[in-house]
C-alpha cells in the first residue's frame, strides 16, 4: 500500500495548501497517474498512519499534512517523566542518575544528565573515582555518538527506587497506552469481574 512516489508528490503539494481529493488527483497527475478510486484508500490510509489530518466540508474531504513528532531519544524520555514529578533540579539531576543507572547497568556521566534536559551543576548522586575503566568507558561511548567530554564526572545513585519505579512505569505507559485499560476501582474482587463492562474507549469499569 505505502508508494514512496505518491507520499513524495502528495506530501509536496499539500506543504502548499490544503487540498480535496480531486485537487490532489489534477495536482499530481503529470508526475503520478493513479486512479481516483486508489488515491481514496492510499489518502485513508495515510490518516490511519497518522501522515494526514482529514476533515470533511461537504461534499468534499479536505487532506492536509500532519506534524510529524521528532523520536525522542531515551535519554529526552526519562528527563521529561522526572521533571513531571516536580522535584528541585538536585533531587532530579539524582533520579536521572539511578533511572540511566538502572537502564543501562552502569555508572553515569555529568553529560548525560545534560542530555536529559536536567540540570547536571548539582547532581546529589555519588561521584565515581574515574581511572582507566571510566575512560574506556567514555571511548566506547564516544563511538557509539554519545560524546561525552574528557574528565566529565561520574555518578551512581542506589536510592530513589520508587521515584525510578515510577518513571519506568510512566515510560512504559505512555509507549503503549496501558493506563487506558486499569480498572478504575481500586480492587475487584474474582467474582465480579465477569460483571465488568468495556467502553469503545478501552476503559473498564463496573
Amino acid at each position: 500500500m505505502f508508494n514512496n512516489t505518491l507520499f513524495s508528490k502528495i506530501s509536496e503539494k499539500l506543504k502548499e495548501k490544503e487540498l480535496s481529493i480531486n485537487s490532489i488527483c489534477k495536482a499530481i497527475e503529470t508526475d503520478v497517474k493513479v486512479h481516483r478510486l486508489y488515491l481514496s484508500g492510499y489518502l485513508k490510509a495515510l490518516v490511519d498512519m497518522g501522515y494526514l489530518d482529514e476533515k470533511r466540508i461537504p461534499p468534499s474531504k479536505i487532506y492536509k499534512l500532519k506534524p510529524q513528532k521528532k523520536n525522542e531519544g531515551i535519554y529526552e524520555v526519562v528527563g521529561k517523566q522526572i521533571k513531571k514529578m516536580g522535584k528541585d533540579e538536585g533531587e532530579m539531576s539524582g533520579i536521572a542518575v539511578a533511572a540511566l543507572q538502572r537502564i543501562f547497568k552502569r555508572a553515569i556521566f555529568r553529560e548525560e544528565i545534560k542530555k536529559c534536559g536536567l540540570d547536571n551543576s548539582r547532581i546529589r548522586a555519588k561521584e565515581v573515582k574515574d581511572g582507566e575503566e571510566l575512560k574506556e568507558l567514555r571511548k566506547l561511548l564516544n563511538r557509539m555518538n554519545v560524546i561525552i567530554p574528557e574528565k566529565d564526572a561520574c555518578y551512581t545513585n542506589e536510592k530513589h527506587k520508587e521515584e525510578v519505579a515510577e518513571v519506568l512505569l510512566r515510560i512504559v505507559e505512555e509507549s503503549f497506552s496501558i493506563k487506558r485499560v486499569r480498572v478504575r476501582t481500586k480492587q475487584i474482587k474474582l467474582d465480579e469481574m465477569g460483571r465488568l463492562k468495556v467502553s469503545k474507549d478501552g476503559e473498564v469499569g463496573r
